[in-house]
């Protein structure tokens, strides 16, 4: 492992990105997408893109988090976040990974695609956080 770890560091971080085998290792590096969405959450762009990945159904899927900005580089992107009902085995990750970033490319989509993956509790989890830190910003914002 030592010796994919060196790999990892001499190639690019976009080209790491695209080897979903890596994704662990980018933990700490800043991977996510920048708050200068290129539309406005919630569009009919990011709706058009939820929908068509909606059409193919996966019986480990609960839900698909599409958001569209840009990545670290600036290049605009799409990062599609997999909500899942249970922890996968890597293959069927795989199989969920390759299938979104295959069906956003066959839809006409040039920007380039993330995907991640949360368990339903992790998303809640960090739902849960999102909403207490919104909750301590307008108490101090009062305050």
């Amino acid at each position: 492992m030592g010796a994919a770890i060196l790999l990892l560091r001499a190639l690019p971080l976009r080209m790491i990105q695209s080897i979903p085998e890596f994704s662990p290792y980018l933990v700490g590096r800043n991977t996510a997408m920048t708050n200068q969405p290129t539309a406005p959450p919630g569009t009919s762009e990011e709706s058009r893109i939820s929908q068509l990945l909606q059409e193919q159904k996966w019986d480990s899927v609960d839900a698909w988090k599409v958001e569209t900005g840009e990545d670290p580089f600036g290049d605009p992107a799409i990062r599609v976040r997999v909500i899942l009902e249970r922890s996968q085995k890597f293959e069927q990750r795989h199989k969920i990974h390759k299938w979104v970033r295959e069906a956003i490319a066959k839809s006409g989509e040039q920007r380039w695609v993330y995907v991640q993956f949360r368990t339903k509790q992790e998303q809640a989890d960090l739902d849960e956080l999102e909403r207490q830190e919104a909750l301590e910003e307008d108490r101090e914002g009062s305050a």
